[in-house]
């Protein structure tokens, strides 16, 4: 080939390569004008898959032109564009989760008035005070003529000029004051006090004896008798009325009668007679006021022939009255705060006469108000401590204080003798009719207790239910035991001697050989607390 030919067909291929590139480059700018709307409908899809709602996007100004300018035509290459739109759709993706993690909750504000959170520097300063109430109840007892008590209650509707008539009465001596009982709780909350006598008597007896020997008891029952009062008060908002459920009653014994059985007519066998007065209720009464609850006489003769009366021996009527006294107990907040320290509480009672015991059961309720009016008392020797128990404990804690001594008393008798006369019972080989077991029971004084204190204001809520139990006797060959005891609950400051009720002995019971002394015993408690360190 020679040279012209080689340098013409070298010069035709470099034209046709020059074509083909220029067709190959005008291709390339048509589809370079091309990927701009299709690579704007691909970034509108994500965008909406990212937000999903394309009106979203619509509503933000300049969207198209932020997107068109993302998608220039300088992305010739399609593996740039394939990887530009892998990017894109990695980074909606990665922006998609974050989106979709939720945030950390802001920790809520606690409720007003939550009295479970501590708030610290928001304790309320001195002026400013929180209430605390205790309820307190009077009962009076007082026995006239009958006639006399049918013309008072006729005349009277108003209980608190009753009363003042009734007091008139026994300054004249034709009334007689005859026992009193006060307690102190709080709204909404039962109490109960009792001051009783345990009259212990047979309840069976062995058939299976002679018929010549004295019957001997196969078991034993138990039967209180003296005074028990139990109230529920729950008082009105308005603080001047409550409602009042109680129960009031007293039971005596009034003896013992033998009675004998047709096929024994030798044998006696004694049984006792109880008598009892008993007043349940539920009435408004108002507040500071006294309030004639009714009538709380003897049973009428219930069995032979109505005794023959005269004027000297007219029949008796008992009246019942009751007072309802509520105290407010505001205590501004301590300087300091009382917590990290033990309670120590303090116990006491004190005897004196009963009309002076109902002359300074005035204002019963609230704390410091009763023991103040006793210390003239104390004083002039009218008035004597007759018992004092210490406990220290922590607050909110149960603890139980004990004084006490274990008595023995006969038990039950053994059983049946067999044919050898010696009953299965008896591992001593005792007689028939001799007793098997015996009972134990405890004497003394025992404190049960659970003070809960606010630090913050220096107030104790107390549960407590003191009780003291003695021997004062033999009645038929059984012991009897006299118990006095409360349950109940107030509110009182540190160190204020509160009043919480009036722990006597039972009055006549028909048990006690005492007949009722006329001696009232007044109990209060006292919580101070005590440093560790």
């Amino acid at each position: 080939m020679t040279a012209g030919r080689l340098a013409s067909k070298r010069g035709s291929a470099l034209r046709e390569h020059r074509y083909n590139a220029t067709v190959r480059d005008a291709n390339l700018g048509k589809k370079r004008q091309n990927s701009a709307p299709e690579q704007l409908a691909c970034a509108k899809d994500f965008y909406k898959t990212f937000t999903g709602n394309l009106q979203c996007a619509d509503a933000t100004p300049g969207w198209r032109d932020r997107i068109t300018g993302v998608m220039k035509p300088s992305i010739t290459s399609q593996s740039t564009r394939t990887a530009f739109v892998l990017a894109a759709a990695l980074i909606a993706a990665a922006t998609t989760l974050v989106a979709q993690t939720p945030s950390p909750k802001k920790p809520e504000a606690p409720p007003q008035g939550d009295p479970f959170i501590n708030k610290g520097a928001e304790r309320p300063g001195a002026a400013e005070r929180r209430s605390f109430c205790n309820l307190g109840m009077i009962l009076e007892t007082y026995s006239l003529d009958q006639a006399d008590a049918a013309r008072l209650i006729g005349e009277n509707q108003d209980g608190q000029a009753f009363y003042n008539q009734v007091r008139e009465l026994v300054k004249q001596g034709k009334a007689r004051f005859e026992n009193v009982l006060g307690n102190v709780t709080q709204s909404g909350k039962r109490s109960a006090l009792e001051q009783i006598d345990e009259v212990r008597y047979a309840a069976g007896y062995r058939a299976d004896l002679p018929t010549d020997k004295t019957p001997v008891p196969t078991g034993f029952l138990s039967r209180n008798t003296g005074d028990t009062f139990e109230w529920e008060p729950q008082l009105a908002p308005d603080n001047r009325s409550c409602n009042l459920v109680f129960m009031i009653q007293k039971i005596r014994l009034r003896g013992f009668e033998n009675l004998s059985d047709p096929n024994q007519p030798k044998a006696l066998f004694a049984q006792p007679r109880f008598e009892t007065q008993r007043v349940t209720s539920s009435e408004t009464v108002g507040a500071g006021v006294m309030q004639f609850l009714g009538t709380f006489s003897a049973p009428p003769q219930v069995q032979g022939a109505e005794p023959k009366t005269d004027e000297k021996a007219a029949p008796q009527v008992k009246l019942l009255f009751g007072r309802l006294d509520v105290a407010d107990i505001a205590v501004p907040n301590p300087q300091a705060s009382q917590a990290g320290g033990n309670l120590e509480l303090r116990l006491s009672f004190y005897s004196l006469d009963r009309e002076n015991a109902r002359a300074i059961l005035a204002d019963i309720p609230k704390p410091g108000a009763v023991y103040a009016a006793l210390q003239p008392l104390l004083e002039r020797h009218q008035a004597k401590l007759e018992r004092l128990l210490v406990l220290k404990t922590s607050s909110g804690l149960r603890s139980t204080a004990e004084e006490i001594e274990e008595l023995s008393h006969l038990g039950k008798t053994a059983s049946k003798p067999d044919d050898k006369g010696v009953s299965p019972d008896n591992k001593n080989d005792k007689p028939a009719g001799s007793y098997a077991e015996f009972s134990t029971r405890t004497a003394g004084l025992t404190f049960d207790v659970e003070p809960v204190l606010d630090p913050n204001i220096s107030v104790v809520d107390i549960n407590l239910a003191p009780q003291i139990v003695r021997v004062i006797g033999d009645l038929k060959g059984q012991p009897v035991f006299e118990t006095r005891k409360i349950s109940t609950c107030l509110s009182t400051p540190l160190g204020e001697q509160a009043f919480i009720g009036t722990f006597s002995p039972p009055a006549d019971t028909g048990a006690n050989m005492e007949k009722g002394t006329g001696q009232v015993w007044l109990g209060f408690v006292r919580v101070n607390v005590v440093r560790p360190y």
